[in-house]
């Protein structure tokens, strides 16, 4: 008789988290200008255009090199948009009263060593 079993695997702790708040953009269009976190004579990186009502698929998109060039990490992204009135919107919502997207980032391995230079 054969036997399925399933088990579950979990870290140890939290992969690392950041947001990212676009609001107020005028031209409907920005890049995204990241410093190394722990080398700050090293260049900077600039992402190509992202539009401000981006999905989170596109959003990751274009700050997915960053993370590969800095850290050798894949991301995940989620987005919460908002309205003029401040009320959250579906991301597939017409976006003619857009206000404010977050996109929340997360590293999808661990970070070896420090994250963040220390000021």
């Amino acid at each position: 008789m054969g036997e399925l079993q399933y088990v579950e695997v979990s870290v140890g702790g939290e992969f690392e988290q950041s947001q990212m708040v676009i609001k107020g953009v005028d031209e409907g269009f920005y890049k995204a200008v990241y410093v190394h976190p722990t080398n700050l004579d090293a260049d900077m990186w600039i992402s190509d255009t992202i539009a401000v009502n981006a999905p989170a698929d596109d959003f990751k998109a274009g700050i997915q090199g960053w993370y590969s060039d800095t850290f050798g990490s894949s991301i995940s992204v989620t987005l919460e948009k908002f309205d003029s009135r401040g009320n959250q919107i579906d991301e597939g919502d017409d976006d003619s009263d857009w206000f404010k997207s977050i996109y929340t980032i997360t590293m999808n391995k661990f970070i070896d060593g420090r994250s963040l230079s220390s000021m």
